[in-house]
């Protein structure tokens, strides 16, 4: 299930872009670089679960070689809301 979609079933008003950057911060999301395949040579990046993020979900792959997509387990949102909220505490604890 995609954030996005667990998020509208739990009613949650937050978007998935913010869910996605304090699960950075709390080291169960990364950020992965990869070169176009236009061959522009510009670097894009996309987001994957980490080691320790895979205990909520995987990185499935996509019609694209060099990309995944990240989709949680249906029920691991509230655990994922608990890693975000320490996430965050940790992000401004290093402001």
């Amino acid at each position: 299930m995609s954030i996005t979609a667990a998020l509208k079933q739990h009613a949650i008003p937050l978007h998935a872009q913010a869910i996605l950057q304090m699960l950075i911060w709390a080291r169960l999301v990364e950020e992965v670089e990869y070169l176009s395949s236009t061959g522009s040579g510009e670097v894009k990046t996309f987001q994957r679960l980490t080691h320790i993020g895979l205990e909520y979900g995987e990185n499935v792959a996509t019609l694209s070689p060099t990309k995944t997509e990240i989709k949680i387990l249906p029920n691991s949102l509230p655990a994922l809301i608990r890693e975000c909220h320490r996430g965050f505490t940790e992000y401004l604890a290093n402001k």
